[in-house]
């Protein structure tokens, strides 16, 4: 709606998407307020005339549907509200192009990061306090065992994939864009099967004993974390297990990592070597948050802090123990 009219959508126009045939031109786009899974509203709608809620952004009276049970409103195409306040549009799908844009590009790139090597090289001591921490992880997956019939969820360059096909029976990896299968094929060779795949619209067509994934989860925007974690799910076999790795939520590994953002930061500006930059999703997690926020999700998991820069968590579907 047009901010400051009569609270209601434009005339001809219904509330639901599947009842719109046309964007009138003087909208920018919809806002979310009720779906469950907001992003699956933009199929009839369209990508780019659709915008995820951000708390706050729109007060309550600047529209009735938002105290109701109507899910999507108009958004006028100017930035501000009838009361002066600025109204924030953020194209969730928009910005999920853009990440993966990113990390096609950065493939060649990306170990020097996990490496410490060319621009992200360090002094000896701080290579070392970074190496202990991944030994860390290293010898938490080692406890966990991930054998049996094991998934990679965004698989990357293959610096992990390498460490489960030690133990799995079989094991598939997955990840969306081709040039780092393509990086992780090199690395693995025919130790593994590999699927290309978007990470929120793949649908498994077989369980897994384990799911593994790195690095991954703080690249899933909050509004997508209950898919995602459906995804997982779907995935598992009776008594399957998951086990992942991400960065911390702590502004002690952002002060050490310069490309670690703050543990409050939601999106973050990363630049490649070249000078492009590029606006990806980082939401860092705490072990105690995560845990909570997976058992919200029917989930018991248990998280842990690696030492200054990483986390590692496993979890089962409740009922599977």
């Amino acid at each position: 709606m047009v901010p400051g009219s009569s609270g209601r959508p434009p005339t001809g126009y219904g509330s639901y998407p599947h009842r719109l045939r046309e964007v009138p031109p003087t909208v920018l786009g919809y806002i979310c307020i009720a779906a469950a899974d907001p992003h699956s509203w933009s199929k009839s709608v369209g990508p780019k005339r659709f915008v995820v809620r951000k708390r706050g952004c729109i007060p309550p009276r600047a529209c009735c549907p938002l105290t109701s049970d109507v899910p999507l409103v108009f958004v006028s195409q100017h930035s501000c509200d009838g009361w002066g306040r600025t109204i924030v549009a953020d194209d969730l799908q928009d910005r999920l192009d853009e990440q993966l844009r990113y990390y096609r590009a950065r493939a060649p790139e990306y170990d020097e990061w996990a490496l410490r090597e060319g621009r992200f090289a360090r002094s000896a001591r701080e290579r070392a306090r970074w190496f202990a921490d991944i030994g860390k992880l290293e010898r938490a997956l080692d406890r966990f065992q991930p054998s049996g019939n094991v998934l990679e969820l965004a698989c990357g360059t293959g610096q992990w994939t390498a460490r489960l096909a030690e133990y799995a029976d079989r094991l598939t990896a997955v990840d969306a864009a081709q040039e780092v299968l393509d990086l992780n094929r090199r690395r693995i060779g025919d130790r593994a099967r590999y699927i290309r795949a978007d990470m929120f619209s793949w649908k498994p067509t077989e369980t897994y004993d384990v799911v593994f994934f790195s690095f991954w989860l703080s690249h899933v925007p909050p509004e997508r974390f209950g898919q995602f974690w459906g995804l997982v799910r779907s995935a598992l076999a009776p008594s399957g297990r998951v086990f992942f790795i991400d960065n911390l939520a702590s502004r002690e590994a952002a002060s050490l990592d310069p490309e670690h953002p703050g543990p409050d930061e939601g999106s973050v500006v990363r630049h490649l070597s070249d000078g492009r930059a590029f606006q990806i999703w980082k939401v860092l997690h705490r072990p105690k948050q995560l845990e909570a926020d997976l058992s919200k999700l029917g989930w018991d998991a248990t998280a842990h802090r690696a030492g200054h820069f990483f986390l590692y968590c496993q979890a089962t579907p409740r009922g599977d123990n």
